[in-house]
């Protein structure tokens, strides 16, 4: 007679240790996926604003010379200067000048203590990050026009090919120096509010 069978192997007991190894292997690959997903997912670098600041005020005081000497040593005491100054009628003078940004609210409450009365005044904040931006951009571009043409006019051949790069070379310098200028311009005017005072 034929022997019986043999019975099947019992199944490997799924012990700690083969546990431990899936939940490893479970956790890198949540790892992982959440690594691609923070990769994958566009980053926002955040942008500083460039704001201009003026405020026009209009102040009632005892005495114009005093005050505009006053206003004058409170311009240069907070860092900043005198603008211009205008004195034309007995009881009317003007006087316009800049302080740090970040001094102007303190600027304008010596100023408020100077008066007898606040007749007027007005405050008005400009955003100019944007005009800023696309002005840079518009510098790094004409400086890589700029050094191309210079490669073209050490290869330049002929006097009359040379003197027309020179010439272009020039209008972009001139491009250059303009928007540089305008970044300045806006650099200053944001890290300086103006401040317009009226007196009577």
């Amino acid at each position: 007679p034929r022997a019986p069978a043999a019975p099947p192997a019992p199944a490997k007991a799924f012990d700690q240790e083969d546990s431990s190894k899936v939940k490893q292997d479970a956790d890198t690959s949540g790892a992982l996926e959440a690594l691609l997903a923070k990769e994958a997912s566009p980053r926002v670098v955040p942008q500083q604003r460039i704001i201009v600041r003026t405020v026009d005020v209009t102040l009632v005081v005892g005495d114009l010379s005093q005050s505009l000497n006053s206003i004058g040593s409170l311009a240069v005491a907070s860092g900043g200067w005198m603008v211009s100054t205008k004195r034309d009628q007995r009881h009317q003078a003007a006087i316009s000048i800049r302080v740090p940004a970040e001094k102007l609210d303190e600027a304008m409450a010596r100023l408020r203590a100077l008066a007898l009365k606040v007749e007027s005044e007005t405050s008005r904040s400009q955003d100019v990050t944007d005009e800023y931006i696309d002005t840079q951009a518009r510098v790094k571009n004409l400086q890589v026009t700029e050094a191309q043409l210079l490669k073209i006019m050490e290869r330049a051949a002929k006097v009359e090919d040379a003197l027309k790069v020179q010439a272009e070379l020039t209008r972009i310098q001139e491009q250059i120096e303009r928007n540089e200028g305008r970044l300045k311009l806006l650099r200053e005017t944001s890290a300086f509010s103006l401040i317009n005072v009226s007196l009577k």
